[in-house]
């Protein structure tokens, strides 16, 4: 119920990386570049490529083993990544991550190698972990076999699209959620708005200045990362989050705040009864109850977490522990009839049949509380914690209705 606790600043591109991104009037366009437009982005000759090559030999020092493993966390060689067979043979990696966390992959999807090539190297000397592909197909290959974080995509490629790859990666449950950045030479209102409405996140308009790159793809990563912390049930912070703010709380030199773990009761029952989706209301409903009654104390913290299912974490100042708990137990028995039906309702029970073809009687929904407080004890880990508290809302449960059960136990 407690998944494993209850059980910047964007470094400055190279002025030489600068120059090769700028467009140069006197250059011969690339085929590619006529043939779509593309008059800004000209082929990148030996200037360019001098400009990668000696950018790439003032990178980290790299070796097979490392380079094929993105690192996050500040510990270099876990989560190593196989190479991955696409249609155009085995593509590896490029680079690996630096400062990066862990899982801030980006999939750079461009069918001009020059153009990506320098991408790549620029978001690999700014600590990113980069995989290239050069076409849609190659892309989504990539893509479906390790999602990445982050995709620039870029729009007018030959086959497939960029918008046609949008779309499928939108399609595919694995990617999803990705966030996608356009990179496009169109520079209509009407085009940028379709690229949107085709599931993409942001767009960028070639030629592009690689600070901006830089910025919109840590935007994205900024922005993803809170989406994959919160519950998309309730918009609560989720584990993550809950355990963050337990460990500042801990950190504290003196300890002052208690630790409520909220579970409702009878709540399998009342799902198999009204099915998932009333129980998702039910879950919601509780939310805002938790939420209210937590917003009238006046004292910090005052922090509301879902773990997940049926399970919050509430974060209180020592002292306020008994007045929230009183205030949930009395809100919730008041709004719970209204879950129901009205005969449910009426009667104060369901009837639901159970395994053996049985019909087992279930009262309504109520809330149980566990609470672990710093009152006698001090804690040194968010597990130490987080025990306290679920064993105290197991002895809650013991007891018929919304109830509570506070720790006063003296700590070791």
């Amino acid at each position: 119920m407690y998944p494993g606790l209850f059980s910047g600043t964007v470094p400055p591109v190279p002025h030489d990386l600068a120059e090769a991104f700028a467009p140069t009037p006197r250059a011969r366009p690339s085929r590619i570049g006529r043939r779509q437009g593309r008059i800004q982005l000209t082929r990148v000759g030996p200037r360019l490529r001098a400009c990668t090559a000696e950018r790439a030999k003032q990178l980290p020092e790299r070796n097979s083993a490392a380079d094929q493993q993105p690192r996050g966390s500040g510990v270099e060689g876990v989560n190593a990544q196989p190479p991955v067979r696409t249609d155009r043979g085995v593509a590896a990696p490029i680079g690996r991550a630096g400062t990066s966390e862990d899982g801030d992959r980006v999939l750079v999807i461009d069918d001009e190698p020059d153009i990506a090539e320098l991408v790549g190297v620029t978001l690999r000397t700014a600590g990113y972990a980069v995989e290239v592909a050069h076409g849609g197909n190659e892309g989504l290959a990539l893509a479906s076999a390790r999602p990445p974080a982050v995709v620039l995509l870029d729009v007018m490629m030959p086959g497939i699209t960029g918008l046609q790859v949008c779309e499928a990666l939108r399609q595919d449950v694995a990617t999803a959620t990705t966030s996608i950045i356009m990179l496009t030479a169109k520079r209509a209102t009407a085009d940028q708005v379709e690229g949107l409405r085709r599931g993409a996140d942001d767009y960028i308009t070639k030629p592009f200045d690689p600070d901006e790159l830089l910025a919109r793809v840590e935007t994205a990563l900024r922005r993803g990362r809170k989406l994959r912390e919160v519950s998309p049930l309730t918009g609560l912070p989720g584990n993550f989050e809950i355990t963050r703010q337990l460990d500042s709380l801990i950190a504290e030199p003196v300890q002052s705040f208690a630790l409520i773990h909220a579970d409702l009761d009878s709540f399998k029952p009342y799902n198999d009864r009204y099915g998932f989706l009333k129980g998702d209301d039910s879950i919601r409903t509780t939310a805002e109850v938790l939420l209210r009654e937590l917003s009238a104390i006046g004292t910090k913290p005052r922090f509301l977490g879902h773990l997940g299912g049926d399970d919050f974490a509430l974060l209180v100042a020592d002292e306020s522990a008994e007045e929230v708990a009183n205030r949930i137990v009395d809100a919730f028995d008041a709004i719970a009839p209204s879950l129901y039906g009205p005969l449910d309702a009426q009667r104060g029970f369901i009837e639901v049949r159970a395994r053996d073809g049985g019909m087992g009687r279930y009262p309504l929904l109520s809330i149980s509380l566990g609470i672990a407080t710093t009152r006698r004890r001090r804690y040194t880990t968010a597990h130490e914690a987080a025990a306290v508290a679920t064993e105290m809302k197991e002895v809650a449960k013991l007891h018929p209705g919304s109830t509570w059960r506070i720790d006063r136990r003296a700590g070791p």
